[in-house]
């Protein structure tokens, strides 16, 4: 699947630090994302392992900062 990424929804996905990514599975997930995401464009091309982590991550866990954070990327997916 591949979506296009507003401003707002690019300036939340990097702002997940890339050393980051041992900390944890919202922190790996979001990281991979930020290597996927065209850094010339907008846009991103999932895979379906990717947005099956995304719906479960965003609606699965206690609700906090990395689900809002997911909401707000791929608001498509995660809501």
């Amino acid at each position: 699947m591949k979506l296009k990424l507003d401003n707002s929804q690019k300036s939340a996905l990097y702002k997940v630090d890339p050393n980051s990514r041992r900390n944890g599975g919202f922190q790996s997930l979001l990281v991979s994302l930020q290597e996927k995401c065209n850094p010339h464009g907008n846009s991103i091309e999932l895979n379906i392992h990717e947005i099956e982590r995304i719906k479960r991550y965003s609606q699965k866990y206690r609700n906090g900062g990395w689900q809002n954070t997911l909401k707000t990327i791929f608001p498509s997916i995660a809501n």
